[in-house]
């Protein structure tokens, strides 16, 4: 089973909670330069407080994970401390869903050397947008293409859609897809613009291809890939769902202000709230990226500021040629 949504919590003290009959859970969140300080504890007993603040955007990420339980009921808490990084600009806690059994979700980012780009028409190293990790591949050249191999059961292109983008051909262990038409009359960033659950686990090739088509209302043949991410196991609970239980007041639920897992979110910054998910079985995940530099705890990650944005502007609809081997993502305002 999955199910997906999002809840925010902008006020200490308040608590969610959920409680499912499985063998582990993850909690799956976000971070940003205004997300803060969150406390994790299972069933009643503290564990540890995770850090989320980022100087870029990171959403549909894990951020906590705990392993080894007994086979039995457990209840994992999620507290809104109203603490942040002294970086951050705000204490927003992030809900986007649960994990549960828990999956181990990989995000590689479009530099990994597990992914392979053509010689040329790619556009390497973006940063008008707040991709994730900060940068993505652009291309509107036809026959570019990305090819990424992996093991797992899962995969999902994560990369964009905007009045500006086109047409991509996905294949997937040499059978072509249908079509993925990224047009949206509205940008979303580090959307997940295809994914493929159920997937033996086994090693699998998918490779994207800038087909130079576009949609009719659609201003650019661009496409872009920002990252992938790879699943082993598991299924994911909403924040939406019944039995993820939060507090009195203090929450934002059905925010849609970013490409979250089914596309809304629960958030809060009200010191105190909760969100708790109780479950049967033997671990809990919801893990968070770490920061190899030493002197900084595991769940705190952090990146390099990125530069001022310089985003160009979108041009007459129809088919467009490109003129030179450089991808831009089109000027415009962020909608």
């Amino acid at each position: 089973m999955e199910r997906r949504g999002r809840c925010v919590l902008d006020h200490a003290g308040r608590a969610g909670h959920v409680h499912l009959h499985r063998t582990s859970v993850t909690w799956i969140g976000g971070r940003a330069s205004g997300t803060g300080i969150a406390r994790v504890s299972m069933d009643g007993v503290f564990l540890r407080e995770v850090d989320t603040y980022s100087k870029t955007e990171e959403i549909r990420v894990s951020m906590f994970t705990a392993s080894g339980l007994a086979n039995t009921s457990h209840t994992l808490t999620i507290d809104v401390t109203g603490h942040q990084n002294v970086a951050a600009t705000a204490a927003f806690i992030i809900v986007d869903a649960f994990d549960v059994p828990s999956v181990t979700v990989s995000r590689l980012q479009e530099t990994d050397p597990d992914i392979s780009f053509s010689a040329i028409g790619w556009d390497q190293g973006d940063t008008s947008r707040a991709w994730s990790a900060g940068i993505a591949a652009l291309s509107s050249m036809a026959g570019s293409q990305a090819t990424f191999t992996f093991t797992g059961t899962g995969i999902s292109w994560i990369g964009a859609r905007g009045p500006q983008t086109g047409i991509a051909r996905v294949t997937l262990d040499g059978v072509v897809q249908p079509p993925v038409d990224t047009y949206s009359d509205t940008e979303q960033i580090q959307a997940e613009v295809f994914a493929q659950k159920g997937l033996a686990d086994t090693t699998h090739t998918l490779t994207i291809e800038v087909t130079g088509q576009q949609n009719a209302n659609s201003t650019s043949t661009l496409i872009v890939v920002d990252a992938f991410e790879v699943t082993l196991s598991g299924t994911r609970h909403q924040d939406t769902d019944p039995a993820i239980a939060y507090g009195d007041s203090g929450w934002f639920q059905d925010n849609r202000d970013k490409a979250y897992s089914e596309g809304a979110t629960a958030e809060s910054e009200t010191v105190g709230a909760q969100a708790i998910i109780s479950f049967t079985g033997r671990g809990s995940a919801g893990s968070a990226l770490a920061d190899p530099r030493p002197g900084l705890p595991a769940y705190c990650w952090t990146e390099t500021s990125l530069p001022t944005p310089s985003i160009p502007s979108p041009g007459p609809k129809g088919p467009s040629t490109p003129t030179s081997l450089r991808a831009a993502w089109p000027r415009g305002p962020i909608r």
